[in-house]
C-alpha cells in the first residue's frame, strides 16, 4: 500500500455533526461503529440492555463473555455498583483518570 493510500485510509478528525449523530443514535438504542487506534469498535449505551444485546449479536459473542463498559468517573461508577472492593478502590486511586480494565 502506498503512503498516500495509507494516509487516506486513516480515520479523519470527527466533526461536531458526526459526534452529535453518534450520540443521538446511542440515545435511540442503536449501535455505532467508531475508529480505535488499531481497528474499529462497536459502541452502545451500556445501560440499555437491548442495545447491549445488539452488540453481542453483531459480534457473534457469547453472552457469558462480557464486553467492556467505559466509566467516566467515580460518580458514574457509584451509579452502577452497590460497593467497590478494597482492591478495586486502590487501583482506581492509583490509575484514574486513565484506562483501567479487569481481565
Amino acid at each position: 500500500m502506498s503512503k498516500s493510500e495509507t494516509e487516506n485510509s486513516k480515520a479523519k478528525e470527527p466533526r461536531a455533526e458526526h459526534i452529535a449523530e453518534a450520540v443521538a443514535a446511542l440515545r435511540r438504542g442503536e449501535v455505532i461503529v467508531f475508529p480505535t487506534e488499531t481497528l474499529y469498535g462497536l459502541g452502545a449505551d451500556a445501560l440499555n440492555s437491548i442495545a447491549v444485546e445488539k452488540v453481542f449479536r453483531l459480534k457473534g459473542r457469547d453472552s457469558k463473555n462480557p464486553i467492556p463498559a467505559l466509566v467516566a468517573d467515580r460518580e458514574m461508577l457509584f451509579s452502577l455498583v452497590a460497593s467497590i472492593p478494597p482492591l478495586a478502590e486502590k487501583l482506581i486511586s492509583r490509575f484514574w483518570p486513565g484506562p483501567l480494565t479487569k481481565s
